[in-house]
C-alpha cells in the first residue's frame, strides 16, 4: 500500500523520458488486454492523479457545438447532446460505443473544436450540470513542480491537447480512454483538459471537460454561427535527407 508520500516521489522524481516510456508501454500493453496492465509504476501515477480533483456544480455553464447540415433548420436539443451508445464514434476519451458529453468553457472554443469547414453553419448549445460532479482536473498547476513537467498528469493532459492526427487515433487513444474508463469506475463525473486551441485573446487558458454521464447535464440550444474565415499559419520544415 503506497502512502501519500509515496505517490509524490512516483510523480515528480521520473524524468520526462521515463514517464513518456511508461505512456508507451501503456499503448502496447491495452493494444492485447483491456484489465489494468502490468506496467511498472502505472497504479502509483494513477492514485496521485486521484487526487487532483475539482467540482463543477449546477451555477457553471459550459458549451458544446455541432455542425448541421440542413439549410433549413437548427439542430434539437436532442441532436445537440452526447450522441446515443449505438452511435457514439472514438474518441479521445471513450471508446467507440460508448457516450460521454464533450463540453468547453467558451463558445469560440467549441466552434474550433468541430473543425469546421468554410461557411459551415454550426449550432452551439448551454450545458449545465443538473447536480454537483466531481471531476480530475489535469488543468492544475503544481506550483513547485510545474517548471520540470516530468509527471504522469502532464503527459496524459499533452495527449488530450495536443492535435488529432488522421488515421493514427484507435490506437492513439488507447491509454486516455482506458484511463477515463477507470476513473468513472472509480465514482468520478469526468475528466477537466487543456484545449489543443491554446489560449483565447485574454491571455486567459480556455479548457475542455469530458463527463462521463451525458445524463447529468440540461442541453439547450441558444444560437446558430457560420464560419466565415479560416486562418492557417505555418512554417517552412528543413528538408529531410
Amino acid at each position: 500500500m503506497y502512502s501519500s508520500d509515496d505517490f509524490k516521489a512516483s510523480v515528480y522524481i521520473s524524468t520526462d523520458d521515463n514517464v513518456r516510456q511508461l505512456w508507451q508501454q501503456l499503448k502496447g500493453k491495452l493494444m492485447y488486454q483491456d484489465t489494468v496492465p502490468d506496467v511498472d509504476g502505472l497504479m502509483s501515477y494513477i492514485e496521485a492523479l486521484s487526487k487532483q480533483v475539482t467540482t463543477i456544480d449546477e451555477d457553471v455553464t459550459l458549451y458544446r457545438a455541432r455542425i448541421n447540415e440542413s439549410p433549413y433548420k437548427r439542430l434539437s436539443n436532442e441532436e445537440l447532446n452526447a450522441p446515443p451508445p449505438e452511435a457514439a464514434k472514438i474518441g479521445r476519451l471513450n471508446p467507440k460505443g460508448v457516450s460521454f458529453l464533450y463540453t468547453s468553457s467558451a463558445k469560440e472554443l467549441v466552434v474550433k473544436e468541430v473543425r469546421a469547414y468554410m461557411h459551415a453553419k454550426i449550432d452551439i448549445a448551454e450545458c449545465r450540470p443538473t447536480k454537483e460532479l466531481k471531476i480530475i482536473d489535469l488543468t492544475m498547476n503544481d506550483q513547485v513542480h510545474e517548471k520540470e513537467g516530468h509527471n504522469f498528469r502532464k503527459v496524459f493532459s499533452d495527449q488530450l491537447s495536443k492535435p488529432a492526427i488522421p488515421n493514427n487515433n484507435e490506437i492513439d487513444y488507447l491509454p486516455t480512454q482506458w484511463l477515463a474508463l477507470y476513473f468513472k469506475r472509480k465514482g468520478f463525473d469526468g475528466i477537466k483538459f487543456r484545449s489543443s486551441y491554446d489560449m483565447n485573446n485574454n491571455q486567459k487558458y480556455d479548457y475542455n471537460i469530458c463527463f462521463f454521464d451525458p445524463s447529468a447535464f440540461d442541453i439547450s440550444y441558444i444560437e446558430t454561427v457560420r464560419v466565415n474565415r479560416i486562418q492557417i499559419d505555418f512554417s517552412k520544415e528543413d528538408e529531410v535527407k
